[in-house]
């Protein structure tokens, strides 16, 4: 592979556009800054290449492949027109989505997590930001970094995890939630692809909570 440019960075490492050097294809390879793996890291990585692998779904980010040494990387397709959350906000190079793309993405969207749920994968990220569209503005449901499989009924999940402007109550609250915080969280996409305005806009994480979880 030969990097081209990077893509985006974040306290995990970074993402950068590749290309295939014998065929010219190109992927996002997402590598990891850490020179060993242990512990909660590990783990994580484990879990995110485990949940990639499962997801052969039209509307999910197709898996390619990782590393198993420094820099420990995982690999998916590279998919075109960026994400539907620059889409809504009418960025430079972004795609202009008609109601009948904005309707066929709810589908998409919809159809993916379906599959995802029967596999008891919960994505606890889901947003628009994590959406993809390709070369057909078909989304692409991308970002299991911290999915999880459907926890046991006695063992406890995390909470406060995700994106406050999509985390459903329980996810502040409680310890005991399931798939339907990904319902919730597929609501709002739904309000922002009426709307194109970001949710709960200006407001901080712990309003944003008062706004979920007490004014309803």
């Amino acid at each position: 592979y030969k990097e081209i440019t990077t893509i985006g960075k974040g306290a995990f490492g970074k993402v950068y556009l590749a290309k295939n050097l014998k065929t010219d294809k190109k992927f996002a390879i997402k590598e990891l800054l850490f020179e060993h793996l242990e512990g909660r890291q590990l783990k994580l990585f484990c879990r995110e290449v485990q949940i990639l692998a499962k997801c052969h779904n039209l509307f999910l980010l197709p898996f390619r492949g990782f590393t198993l040494n420094f820099p420990y990387s995982i690999v998916t397709e590279y998919i075109t027109n960026g994400s539907l959350y620059e889409a809504l906000r009418h960025r430079p190079k972004a795609p202009s989505l008609s109601p009948t793309h904005k309707t066929i993405i709810a589908l998409g969207i919809a159809n993916g997590m379906c599959h995802l749920h029967e596999l008891n994968i919960i994505h606890r990220d889901l947003k628009s930001l994590n959406i993809l569209l390709d070369e057909n503005y078909y989304p692409k449901i991308c970002d299991f970094g911290i999915a999880r499989f459907k926890a046991e009924s006695n063992q406890p999940v995390t909470q406060q995890i995700g994106t406050p402007h999509w985390m459903a109550p329980e996810l502040f609250l409680k310890n005991n939630y399931d798939s339907k915080v990904d319902v919730y969280a597929y609501a709002i996409i739904l309000w922002e692809m009426i709307t194109e305005k970001i949710p709960f806009m200006g407001l901080n994480p712990m309003q944003i909570m008062t706004a979920v979880c007490q004014n309803h």
